[in-house]
């Protein structure tokens, strides 16, 4: 959630460098009091179900020694990145959109406010790398050592780290101001001129939206034609076979299945990549073109796009626990061990229990015995 972006009376007027003490007969559009009762909720709810939701994908990968895979590691820094968009991205939005005193002082307006965005530029680049990774393990087959695989992530993650924070962090720097006047205080970015503020605008936009969404419209358009190229493939051979227990069939098979699974996880996270951000990135183009400040309805406009963004990083922990069945088994195994009662337990079948009693294996141990059957790690491991 960019700092930038949080539309106030105060930003709004002085992003272009007017007085922030200056009297401004103009007021935005007030929501009804059950209007508002209702955003609460919602917010309050969706924060609740993300930083649970990410809380449990961060205990399941650890606890499971999933960080080793490279796959597994990506999802990780997914769900640390959501959970620093629920909670501090979020927190600072709603005090820059609700009419309150800034409450943290000036180091946390010219410091902490802007390194907030740096979860938000590296939960968007985390969700490209998994797109891409799983294309790369799908497409073009290649894999690397599991040695080379996980130098390979650890880059790519601390530069998706190292590149937000300059992309999107430093630049407020040196924009953020903070006023006191008498009992209240105020904190708002200041830009130089007004072309400076459009162009970082733009940049946010593309690299946060449209360019993330073309990498991932294009993993998954082109996931979806190997799937259609293996399913067809696969039926010919089974006619052609005059033997239909040959081996050819089922490697063709297990690679339909496999790249199946891939395309039920990346289809809900290209729609709800696409849907949850559309709002946002509208406002960020409008506000590049015309003047925003004076349209009365621009605050509730603004607060409902937090309503959809912070859906965005509460999301990801529902389509594993919707579409990875690996995931949701380990949710469930996890959901019952922390509960204080033992009525979740009725959830598990008699197997899940011997496993983990008995055999100290994991859910995710038929993903961990074909890693050890085969030299190399690939991204096709993503979401098995």
């Amino acid at each position: 959630m960019n700092s930038s972006d949080l539309p106030a009376v105060v930003s709004t007027l002085n992003r272009s460098g007017s007085d922030a003490s200056s009297p401004e007969t103009f007021q935005f559009y007030i929501e009804p009091f059950a209007a508002q009762l209702v955003r609460f909720i919602l917010d309050a709810v969706i924060f609740i179900a993300g930083v649970l939701g990410n809380g449990l994908v961060c205990v399941v990968v650890i606890k499971e020694n999933l960080h080793r895979s490279l796959a597994y590691c990506l999802i990780l820094n997914l769900a640390i990145s959501d959970l620093g968009v629920l909670l501090f991205s979020l927190p600072f939005g709603v005090l820059r959109t609700e009419d309150v005193s800034w409450p943290l002082g000036e180091f946390g307006c010219k410091v902490l406010y802007p390194l907030s965005d740096v979860f938000h530029g590296v939960s968007i680049a985390s969700i490209t790398a998994i797109a891409v990774f799983r294309y790369r393990g799908i497409i073009s087959g290649h894999g690397l050592s599991h040695k080379g695989a996980m130098r390979t992530v650890r880059i790519v993650i601390l530069l998706i780290w190292v590149l937000s924070f300059l992309l999107f962090v430093v630049p407020l720097f040196f924009v953020m101001y903070y006023v006191e006047s008498g009992d209240e205080a105020v904190c708002y970015p200041k830009f130089p001129s007004t072309m400076l503020y459009k162009l970082y605008q733009a940049e946010t936009v593309l690299l946060t939206y449209l360019l993330p969404l073309g990498v991932i419209l294009f993993t998954y358009l082109s996931i979806r034609r190997r799937l259609n190229e293996s399913i067809a493939l696969h039926s010919q051979i089974r006619r052609e076979s005059r033997n239909p227990g040959s081996s050819a069939p089922d490697r063709t098979r297990c690679a339909s299945e496999r790249n199946h699974r891939a395309l039920k996880v990346l289809t809900p996270v290209v729609l709800i990549f696409f849907a949850t951000l559309l709002p946002y990135n509208v406002f960020r183009v409008v506000d590049i073109f015309q003047d925003t400040s004076q349209f009365e309805y621009l605050l509730l406009f603004f607060k409902i796009c937090i309503l959809f963004f912070v859906c965005n990083s509460s999301a990801n922990p529902l389509i594993y626990a919707l579409f990875s069945e690996d995931f949701r088994k380990a949710f469930k195994w996890h959901m019952r061990h922390c509960s204080p009662s033992g009525e979740l337990s009725r959830l598990f079948s008699l197997s899940e229990k011997v496993t983990s009693i008995r055999g100290r294996r994991t859910f995710f141990t038929r993903t961990s015995a074909r890693n050890k059957e085969r030299p190399s790690s690939s991204a096709s491991d993503v979401f098995v």
